[in-house]
């Protein structure tokens, strides 16, 4: 299969943005691979080993963490359908206070499992669906304990890894949050020098209805790593 403008897309940006930890998503993938032959990922050129298609037609999230994946690591959101982004469908962080328009098309690269996040609701009339793509954490402790259930890693006296410990360094440039006003510093590892940038005031989006939140008509497909 080949590699689609989009998941080019994705891919540039998770090697420009966080290199280090594209870079470890990438040698565990291959190393998961190449422990079995039968296992691929579900787009060639992607690092993620998995991906879920939310078809709606109103694709609208509850604020959530994915916890199940890793806990340092990213998931990309990609946003689809027709609907007014100025009037619904924003990506929500609160965590970090921000409220995002998203219009379809729009991809993000996300901690999914630190942060919270959820979108807001669309008109009735609207459409909105969803392509995510993530790696479960339970993959990387599988690796961890040698390629085997933690029971039988501790039976066999194998430490896995310290998942936080594992995570330091992965990011190249960490937001730091500031006591004062919307703000973060940016750190240049490799000039040792620290840029303080100030971000305008973000009003929290409320949604308009919880109607969509009630619409049991989502349907979910997802494409594993794990193949028949």
């Amino acid at each position: 299969m080949k590699t689609s403008g989009t998941l080019i897309t994705i891919t540039g940006a998770f090697k420009e943005f966080a290199p280090e930890l594209y870079k470890f998503y990438e040698s565990e993938m291959e190393n998961l691979i190449d422990s079995d032959n039968s296992l691929a990922t579900p787009f060639s050129g992607s690092v993620f080993a998995s991906t879920a298609f939310n078809f709606g037609p109103r694709v609208v999230t509850k604020p959530h963490r994915d916890h199940l994946n890793l806990a340092y690591g990213w998931c990309s959101i990609t946003a689809l359908g027709k609907f007014d982004h100025t009037a619904g469908g924003h990506l929500v962080l609160p965590d970090l206070k921000l409220a995002i328009e998203f219009p379809a098309g729009s991809t993000v690269l996300v901690p999914s499992a630190a942060l919270i996040h959820h979108n807001v609701p669309i008109a009735l009339h609207e459409t909105r669906r969803s392509v995510t793509q993530y790696s479960a954490g339970g993959i990387f402790r599988w690796m961890s304990y040698g390629f085997q259930m933690k029971r039988l890693a501790k039976a066999a006296s194998i430490k896995g890894k310290t998942w936080w410990k594992q995570g330091e360094g992965l990011y190249a440039v960490w937001p730091v949050v500031s006591t004062k006003g919307n703000g973060f510093q940016s750190v240049n590892e490799e000039e040792g020098s620290v840029e303080r940038k100030e971000l305008e005031p973000i009003e929290m989006v409320k949604g308009r209805s919880n109607t969509c939140w009630k619409d049991r008509s989502n349907r979910v497909s997802q494409r594993h790593i794990l193949r028949p």
